[in-house]
């Protein structure tokens, strides 16, 4: 959803929502004022991981399950690459990306790797530490719902939804191990009981 300022511009801030959200999500809201108030275009858009499962039918004429559930971090490239190609076509040439909760994860993952010129900025909202809380969330269990993620994997079962007594998300086994697996990069970009050096 492009929302564009009163006065022509040729800046936009591009928003990430966080796990199982959606473009319009709270904290959109609340920075598309102070994006106006500066004559910045604001673009939320819903990304592969948008809701917690969905079913598309785009692809080969078959359903594909996407969602957080679902989702690989690292194609997060290619959502905010997408994001800045179609403002390129709308005559936008610098950006300021803006992350709430594992949108922050998304946006400072995707600056490190690709070192974009055009993006001036970037704005963390709410950055999570993922890691230590599903840590202290499971106390002694986190151990024993990673290895249950893993074997489901190694079984050729990575899309299984986990248990709820592991994940409140309904995680896929391959989702919930790839954020929380020893040296996870997303899981550990925010890991606020150690150096932030992950990248």
């Amino acid at each position: 959803m492009l929302c564009l300022p009163s006065k022509k511009t040729r800046k936009a801030i591009i928003h990430l929502h966080g796990m199982t959200s959606f473009l319009w999500s709270h904290a959109g809201i609340q920075l598309v004022n102070a994006a106006f108030q500066n004559n910045l275009a604001f673009f939320p858009f819903n990304n592969r991981a948008f809701g917690a499962m969905n079913f598309i039918d785009k692809w080969n004429k078959k359903d594909f399950v996407g969602g957080t559930s679902f989702e690989k971090f690292e194609d997060c490239i290619k959502d905010i690459e997408g994001a800045i190609k179609f403002l390129r076509k709308k005559g936008f040439n610098r950006f300021i990306l803006s992350g709430h909760s594992t949108g922050c994860q998304k946006i400072t993952y995707y600056q490190s790797r690709k070192n974009n010129k055009a993006v001036k900025g970037l704005i963390l909202l709410a950055p999570a530490d993922d890691l230590n809380s599903e840590k202290k969330r499971l106390k002694n269990k986190f151990n024993k719902c990673l290895n249950l993620a893993k074997k489901l994997i190694d079984k050729r079962r990575g899309n299984s939804i986990m248990p709820k007594n592991c994940s409140k998300y309904l995680f896929s086994a391959k989702r919930y191990y790839e954020i929380f697996k020893p040296k996870s990069i997303e899981g550990n970009l925010f890991n606020y009981n150690k150096k932030l050096d992950s990248l």
